[in-house]
């Protein structure tokens, strides 16, 4: 009797899942804080989920939100205020990631397929990720949850993980063509290859259905999205897309890896076509790459291509070859390559930055309590940091109990000039302000409005004996 593929997670080597499971939570535990990360995108989320819990009502957190993501954090800070516990959603999804990547690597019979799928959870940009309040890696892990069920036959289920992952961030539609492309090939008869690319269908319609409530109330408004003020240089790309997504030793590792799969021609497998993948993986990696070049703010918005990409390379590399590739990753968070030599890796240089976020926030908002009434705060994109820490409040005055308004820009000096007119203290924060389309700090301060002074920090006495 033939055995069947090895495509159920709990059937076959327990042990291996189980371990797998537990050094990806256990490795994101200590970096569970301080904060909720670095992206203002993340306070604005946990500022969505407060107002639903406060009132009922779903107002996105930005066009057009991610409301499966903002309902989640919702039902976290019902429960407690802590940031550790909202990103632990993102730690806890880490895990499901490596779950579903090494059951579609063993599906396609990925020897490494363990090395491998551990080895994604540490690609640095996916490690720092899944330990902040951001919509990436649960979105990560139900679109490969899609992926390996499509490739299992598992239709049904690859709907619901797509309408999961489309409900959790828009961008996820971008996986259906690939779905439907790997069906489209693979049905056994005519007739349930078109059942199957309807159950597809209508997956991705189900999880556009979960932004349909902020759409009737905001209309063609919730489409908007941010523009760059200036398109980035072609080097900046290439850093986002390189060092900032795989870390200096990851860039350098799958780049090593490209090399061998040209140099060394290896035999592919009978039972699974290894040019059938690659047109998969390629269909469903490109479209994120595509939104990318659209819009390059984030080297995140590049994190649903990681999983393909190295699925690619696991098929095309020989077992040893992707065992190396899989330790170059998991050390890459770590270890840091530069002219200089080894240094820090991006996971340490990550956290510092947290750390120097948050005693800047502290710091501000103690500044901004000994405020007079009625000041107004220019905040930049730091301002969601200071609402969640609980100073000040929009300019509609919502949430202002201290008298203290704060708005991220002002449209432009004659603005300021009013305020200040009218007896407005006006402050601006020393960092934040990187818009050039609106006045930046020398020309408010040219204007009447100051930098916002801090309180120094008292000197650590030292210790003696």
């Amino acid at each position: 009797m033939r055995p069947s593929p090895p495509d159920d997670i709990d059937s076959t080597h327990p042990g291996s899942w189980a371990l797998g499971a537990a050094i990806v939570l256990l490795s994101r535990l200590p970096w569970l804080g301080p904060g909720y990360g670095l992206d203002p995108d993340a306070y604005r989320v946990v500022e969505t989920g407060r107002r639903l819990v406060e009132t009922g009502d779903w107002v996105p957190s930005r066009p057009p939100g991610f409301p499966l993501h903002e309902v989640a954090v919702a039902v976290v800070q019902a429960l407690t205020h802590q940031p550790w516990a909202t990103n632990l959603l993102s730690a806890v999804a880490a895990v499901g990631l490596f779950l579903a990547f090494g059951a579609l690597l063993r599906r396609l019979r990925v020897r490494a397929w363990w090395p491998l799928a551990l080895a994604l959870t540490f690609v640095p940009s996916v490690h720092a990720a899944s330990t902040v309040t951001m919509d990436y890696l649960p979105g990560l892990a139900l679109g490969v949850t899609a992926a390996w069920a499509v490739v299992a036959g598992r239709v049904p289920l690859a709907a619901g993980a797509l309408a999961l992952a489309i409900a959790t961030r828009v961008t996820w539609g971008a996986l259906l063509p690939a779905l439907l492309w790997w069906r489209g090939w693979g049905a056994e008869e005519k007739g349930r290859r078109g059942v199957e690319m309807a159950w597809l269908a209508g997956g991705a319609v189900a999880g556009l259905a979960a932004y349909l409530p902020a759409y009737l109330r905001d209309g063609a408004a919730l489409l908007a999205f941010a523009e760059n003020p200036a398109y980035p240089p072609l080097t900046t790309l290439a850093v986002r897309a390189g060092p900032d997504l795989w870390g200096t030793l990851g860039v350098l590792a799958v780049a090593a890896s490209v090399v061998g799969v040209v140099a060394v021609q290896r035999r592919p497998s009978a039972s699974v076509p290894l040019g059938r993948v690659l047109v998969f993986c390629g269909l469903a990696a490109v479209p994120f790459v595509v939104l990318f070049l659209r819009l390059p703010q984030e080297s995140d918005y590049l994190l649903p291509a990681i999983p393909f990409a190295l699925l690619a390379l696991g098929m095309a590399l020989p077992p040893r070859g992707a065992g190396a590739l899989s330790l170059c990753l998991l050390l890459a968070p770590f270890v840091g390559v530069g002219r200089g030599g080894v240094g820090t890796g991006p996971l340490l240089e990550h956290q510092a930055a947290r750390v120097g976020a948050a005693r800047e926030v502290q710091e501000w908002t103690g500044a901004i309590r000994r405020l007079p009434a009625e000041a107004v705060v220019v905040t930049g994109f730091r301002g969601p940091e200071l609402r969640v820490a609980g100073v000040g409040g929009s300019s509609d005055g919502a949430g202002a109990e201290d008298g203290v308004t704060l708005v991220a820009y002002l449209p432009d000096l004659a603005a300021c000039r009013a305020l200040v007119a009218a007896g407005r203290a006006v402050r601006f924060l020393p960092r934040g302000l990187d818009d050039p389309r609106v006045p930046g700090p020398a020309e408010l301060e040219a204007c009447g409005a100051r930098p916002l002074r801090v309180e120094p920090r008292p000197a650590e006495r030292p210790t003696g004996n």
